[in-house]
């Protein structure tokens, strides 16, 4: 039986369980996945264990160990399982464009 992957969401942050972080990713020191560009919020991670990398396509990736948080301002704060994640950020329709949505 094959094993369900995570999801997590916070806001317009959805981190989604992968198997494995790609070769191409490089690790950053910024825990930030997301500022909000209307109230000056982020969502971040928190927790000694944790990293983040990002891919040469702009893509973030999540390695949470145990004690990981996600934090934001305004939601409630979610523990995160102890894995591998890749961040995603929620777009919304305009006739004008596609665009990520505004916190």
């Amino acid at each position: 039986m094959e094993k369900k992957l995570k999801v997590y969401r916070q806001g317009d942050v959805l981190l989604k369980e992968i198997r494995a972080i790609p070769e191409n990713a490089k690790p950053v020191n910024d825990l930030v996945l997301a500022l909000g560009e209307a109230t000056g919020h982020s969502h971040r991670l928190s927790g000694k264990t944790v990293q983040v990398f990002q891919g040469s396509d702009g893509k973030k990736f999540v390695r949470a160990g145990t004690e990981t948080v996600l934090v934001h301002d305004e939601h409630k704060h979610i523990p995160l399982m102890e894995g591998l994640y890749e961040v995603k950020l929620q777009r919304e329709y305009s006739p004008q464009e596609i665009r990520r949505v505004q916190d």
